[in-house]
């Protein structure tokens, strides 16, 4: 966690936002697996308005997902919900989808099936 934290300084002092966005969202992942939900949660809000303010929607999106899980774990399964309709708007169909975006479409229905089974 300190690595990140570190990382995140370096990258907000030298004006790299698309870096100092991976390292927050690092962040969270790190307290997400350490069972640190409220910590996670708001790391993973950082990043996404660090992702808005730099136009950034792939990684949003990708950030929005790891937010749901977290508030999936806190019990807020209609705020996951929302995420994650914000998570599909994000995720523009595509008629010749990349790999990419399949993989993107795959974190979303894992989200998404994840939300139905926390909820029981």
């Amino acid at each position: 966690l300190t690595l990140f934290s570190s990382l995140s300084d370096m990258a907000q002092e030298q004006q790299l936002p698309l870096y100092e966005m991976k390292a927050t969202s690092g962040q969270g992942r790190v307290s997400l697996t350490c069972g640190l939900f409220s910590r996670a949660k708001d790391q993973f809000e950082v990043a996404i308005s660090l992702c808005r303010d730099k136009a950034l929607q792939r990684e949003e999106m990708v950030v929005e997902v790891s937010l749901s899980r977290v508030l999936c774990a806190l019990g807020e399964y209609e705020d996951a919900h929302s995420v994650l309709v914000t998570a599909r708007e994000l995720l523009a169909p595509r008629e010749h989808p990349s790999q990419d975006h399949k993989n993107l479409e795959g974190e979303l229905a894992a989200g998404l099936g994840q939300l139905s089974m926390a909820k029981g």
